[in-house]
């Protein structure tokens, strides 16, 4: 007998009759492995020189199609910026100051019509004097009077009617600033 050592049924229970151990060790077959991994890096390697001269192609199709850039072009036109305030604050403190000086003082709405305006506290002093005007319910037949409106109620028994003509287009006669004279009066 050899020194060589013999696998047996015994020794091995996976143990396939007529095949030698190296053949049933070698279930992954590297040698087709290889060989297929090259074919595939090939196949890479030539569709990424394909798709390169392809598309260096469209590029060159491209710019001969497209007409040829003017001779003098015209310069580009910016878009204003937007028009931002640099001292936010001065400008709202003067917008501030004309809307107290149209609540408190005198002025003129349309001096060709007659109309001013009043300081507010005195408007509301006059409010307070006189009453809110009461206008007369239109008659049935009245041209002004709006289809299905309801008429307005009369007016309390004790309140005092104001005609339409009083206190409208007038201004008071007390002013603050002398620069401005009264409706009606030449300045």
């Amino acid at each position: 007998m050899s020194n060589a050592y013999q696998r047996t049924a015994h020794d091995d229970p996976d143990h396939v009759p007529g095949k030698t151990a190296v053949e049933v060790d070698r279930e992954i077959q590297f040698r087709q492995l290889v060989k297929l991994g090259l074919v595939l890096a090939v196949i890479t390697a030539l569709s990424g020189v394909f798709v390169f001269f392809l598309l260096r192609g469209f590029l060159r199709a491209e710019q001969a199609a497209a007409p040829p850039p003017p001779v003098m072009a015209p310069e580009p036109v910016l878009a204003p910026g937007p028009k931002l305030l640099a001292r936010p604050e001065g400008d709202l403190a003067r917008v501030r100051a004309a809307e107290e000086e149209r609540l408190h003082g005198y002025g003129w709405v349309d001096p060709a019509a007659g109309v001013g305006r009043i300081p507010i506290d005195r408007a509301v002093e006059i409010l307070a004097e006189r009453g809110l005007p009461v206008r007369q319910a239109p008659a049935a037949g009245d041209a002004g009077a709006l289809p299905g409106a309801t008429p307005a109620p009369p007016p309390d028994a004790g309140a005092e009617p104001v005609p339409p003509d009083e206190g409208q287009g007038q201004t008071d006669r007390g002013q603050d600033d002398p620069g401005q004279s009264p409706p009606g009066e030449p300045q």
